[in-house]
């Protein structure tokens, strides 16, 4: 009767530290998985908060400061070896003064947890109304970068600005998935 009692109790025992483990597992594979935590801001609040970054930068585009425009962007985009020639090709086809900077298409957000990086990004599309011309704009850029950049920076890390009659001729507007920096037209890969 004894022996029967005592395994019993190292049954329960077994079994409450395999629970523990279980949760311990289930708890760490939320925390530290890849994905798995959804960005706090809402879409709408991420896409106001840009168009307020995007007006700052197109002021910057129309005012020819360049060194301003580049404040805008992740320091591995501007490591990239032809991200000067990006940051000519928009100061080239960007013409007149801005009147509208407009969220049009729904972002996406995303995280990244890794052993050295953990970040939070959006991508979407941006309508730029100046007063010579029509753009759209395909963007991806940093909500927050947990060792680089505190919460709301947002920093670009992909950008692609085309004049919006171009997709009319055939330009494929989403192309540049494989790519980080400025998009021009000799871009490799986008």
């Amino acid at each position: 009767m004894i022996l029967f009692i005592m395994k019993g109790e190292v049954i329960v025992s077994a079994f409450k530290k395999f629970l523990c483990a279980v949760i311990v597992f289930a708890i760490s594979i939320n925390l530290f998985g890849c994905g798995l935590i959804y960005i706090e801001d809402k879409d709408e609040e991420i896409g106001n908060k840009m168009e307020g970054k995007l007006e700052q930068l197109f002021l910057a585009v129309q005012n020819g400061d360049k060194e301003t425009f580049k404040n805008f962007f992740d320091e591995d985009v501007a490591l990239q070896a032809d991200f000067q020639y990006g940051i000519d090709y928009v100061f080239e086809l960007y013409q007149g003064d801005l009147k509208e900077v407009k969220w049009t298409h729904q972002l996406g957000t995303g995280e990244h947890i890794g052993p050295e990086k953990h970040y939070e990004y959006a991508f979407g599309s941006f309508d730029i109304v100046t007063s010579e011309n029509e753009y759209l704009l395909y963007m991806e850029f940093y909500t927050q970068y947990k060792s680089k950049y505190p919460k709301g920076t947002y920093i670009i890390r992909k950008f692609k600005l085309l004049e919006k009659d171009s997709l009319e001729r055939g330009e494929n507007f989403h192309d540049c998935s494989q790519r980080y920096g400025i998009y021009y037209p000799g871009w490799l890969g986008g």
